[in-house]
C-alpha cells in the first residue's frame, strides 16, 4: 500500500481503483457539477501501460464524493478533491519531500504545520507549500461545506530540469530543495487569479482524443505551476517596491480586511481611506502595489467568490444571494456574474443540483 492510500484509507476514504469516477470541475467551467459522460475522464491521462489513475471516495458514514490521485511521473502528480463531509472532520497529512500547489476553488478550511499557527484557506485562493518530512499538516474542515480543489505535487527536479526555473527568483524556503539545501517549512497564499482560473478550466476540459490526454494534462499542470510561480515572484516584487512605512502596511492589509467583511455593502475609497488613515492616493497605489490589483477589483472578486460559493452551498434563492453580496437587482448581478465566471448564475445552481442528486 503506497502512503497515498494508507493516509486515505486512515481518513475514512475507500480505494476503488482506477474504474471509479468522480465529479469533475463541469465541462469547461469550475463547479461542483458532474461532467457530460464524454468529459468525464478528465484527469485519467488514458494510453496504454498500467494504470496511473486512483479514485478515493468517502466512507458513506463520513461523506460524499472523493478525490481523484493522479500519478502522471515520478516527478509530477496531481489530486483532484471534490467532497463533502456530514461531520466536521480533521485530517493528519505528513511532509513529503514534494512541493505543492494547491488551489481551492470552492470551500473553506483551517490548516496547522506542527504547531504552528492556525492558518484559514478559503475559496478563491492559490498556496505554494513545502512541508518537510517530519512535520504533520492538520486540515479542518467544516461538515457540510463542499470542497472543490486541484492539489499538484511536483518534485524539485521537476522544477529545475524541466521548467528551468532559477532559484535565485524565488524566495530563499521555497528554492532550499531546488539547490540542494535541507528543505524548510513554507507556505505562501495568494488569491486566484484569472490566469489560474483560465488554466483550470482548460484542464477540467480534456481533449476528446484518449491519447492525447496524458500529454496534455501534463502541459497544463506545468502552465500551471509557471503561472503561480510567476504570480508569486511579481508578489513579492511588488511588496519589495512599495517602499511604504510599517503603519502605512498596517493600514493596507486594514483596508483589504474592511472589504472582505463587506461584500454586501458598496465601500467608497474616500470613507474607506478615512477608516484606516491614509490618504486616497496612498490607499489606491498602495492597495495596487501590494495585492496586485485595485481596490475595486479586488471587492468585485470577494463578491462574485463569495456569491458562487452560496449558490453552491446555500438553498435561498438566487435574488436572496444577489442581496447578500450588495445588489439590489437579480438582472444586474447574473450580468456580473457572467461576465466574472462565463456563465449565468442560474447555471451554477442548475449544475448545483445535479451534483447533490449524483451524492444522494
Amino acid at each position: 500500500m503506497s502512503w497515498v492510500s494508507e493516509t486515505l484509507h486512515n481518513h475514512g476514504y475507500i480505494d476503488h481503483g482506477d474504474g471509479a469516477l468522480v465529479p469533475g470541475f463541469g465541462a469547461g467551467e469550475l463547479s461542483l457539477a458532474p461532467a457530460p459522460q464524454s468529459h468525464r475522464a478528465g484527469l485519467n491521462p488514458g494510453g496504454s501501460g498500467t494504470p496511473l489513475r486512483q479514485y478515493f471516495g468517502l466512507q458513506d458514514n463520513i461523506g460524499k464524493g472523493g478525490l481523484d490521485y493522479v500519478d502522471l511521473s515520478e516527478h509530477l502528480k496531481v489530486v483532484h478533491t471534490n467532497q463533502v463531509f456530514h461531520k466536521n472532520n480533521q485530517q493528519v497529512i505528513p511532509g513529503s519531500s514534494l512541493i505543492k500547489f494547491h488551489f481551492k476553488v470552492v470551500g473553506s478550511n483551517t490548516l496547522k504545520f506542527g504547531a504552528g499557527e492556525e492558518l484559514e484557506m478559503r475559496g478563491g485562493r492559490a498556496a505554494i507549500a513545502v512541508q518537510p518530512e517530519g512535520i504533520d499538516k492538520h486540515d479542518s474542515y467544516s461538515a457540510g461545506c463542499p470542497e472543490n480543489s486541484l492539489t499538484v505535487l511536483c518534485t524539485p527536479t521537476l522544477l529545475i530540469d524541466a521548467l528551468d526555473v532559477d532559484p535565485e527568483t524565488l524566495p530563499a524556503a521555497l528554492s532550499a530543495p531546488l539547490v540542494g539545501r535541507d528543505p524548510e517549512l513554507y507556505f505562501q497564499e495568494m488569491f486566484l487569479s484569472n490566469r489560474m482560473l483560465d488554466c483550470l478550466r482548460e484542464i477540467s476540459s480534456p481533449l476528446q482524443t484518449q491519447a492525447f490526454r496524458r500529454a496534455y494534462l501534463s502541459a497544463k499542470l506545468t502552465e500551471l505551476v509557471c503561472i503561480t510561480l510567476d504570480e508569486l515572484v511579481q508578489f513579492h516584487s511588488r511588496a519589495g517596491e512599495a517602499r511604504y512605512r510599517r503603519n502605512d502596511i498596517e493600514a493596507l492589509y486594514e483596508a483589504r480586511r474592511i472589504l472582505l467583511e463587506s461584500v454586501a455593502e458598496s465601500v467608497p475609497i474616500e470613507a474607506l481611506a478615512r477608516t484606516v488613515g491614509i490618504n486616497r492616493t496612498k490607499l489606491t497605489d498602495g492597495f495596487k502595489r501590494l495585492f496586485g490589483e485595485t481596490v475595486h477589483q479586488f471587492h468585485h472578486r470577494e463578491r462574485m467568490m463569495k456569491a458562487h460559493a452560496l449558490i453552491l452551498e446555500e438553498p435561498g434563492s438566487l435574488l436572496q444571494i444577489a442581496n447578500t453580496v450588495g445588489y439590489s437587482h437579480q438582472s444586474t448581478f447574473s450580468t456580473a456574474f457572467k461576465e466574472y465566471f462565463g456563465y449565468l448564475p442560474s447555471k451554477a445552481r442548475a449544475n448545483r443540483k445535479l451534483f447533490r442528486q449524483q451524492l444522494a
